[in-house]
């Protein structure tokens, strides 16, 4: 999935490259995009990302914010530095967006209403998709991945897949993603 996910980006940064501009990623998500290890020690995918597509183009900057612990819903809702990154400084050309780990964990509480948590969970992960799409800027959703909470919690599991085919059902669909 490295591969894939570095494999698209040079896909998409082929045209700014040949021109020279330096081109910007900002990374925004849960505890998975702040790189929270145990013990409390930090080592965020954004630094590899980094990394790695500075070996293809050093005129590529990758920054990120991590919020650990966090919903989806509370990532939309102090979604202030996401829509300040997009407002001010340099313009960013692809946001990365990792939502909805947390969200899980609250698989197996009851939903009023009959709705099932990815229903729940889906519409603010998307909303912070089109916060960068009202910017025209290009996102990729990357899909919740497996835990051991899921291992240990089928329900959560089942909750994990299902809102995983709504993310890539929906990015299938919309150009900007």
């Amino acid at each position: 999935s490295t591969m894939l996910l570095l494999l698209l980006l040079l896909l998409l940064l082929t045209p700014t490259m040949a021109n020279r501009k330096t081109y910007r990623v900002y990374c925004y998500g849960d505890s998975l995009t702040a790189g929270l290890l145990p013990g409390g020690r930090h080592f965020p995918y954004a630094d590899v990302l980094r990394m790695q597509l500075q070996m293809i183009d050093p005129h590529i900057e990758v920054n990120f914010m991590g919020l650990s612990g966090w919903t989806a819903k509370e990532l939309l809702e102090e979604s202030n530095s996401l829509s300040t990154a997009l407002e001010t400084g340099s313009p960013i050309d692809l946001v990365i967006v990792l939502a909805g780990t947390n969200d899980l964990g609250h698989s197996l509480s009851p939903i009023e209403g009959g709705k099932t948590r990815e229903d729940e969970v889906f519409p603010d992960i998307w909303k912070l998709q089109s916060l960068a799409h009202t910017k025209k800027v290009h996102t990729i959703a990357i899909s919740v991945p497996g835990s051991r909470y899921q291992y240990a919690y089928p329900e959560a599991k089942a909750t994990c897949v299902r809102l995983n085919a709504l993310i890539k059902s929906k990015c299938d669909n919309d150009p900007m993603c």
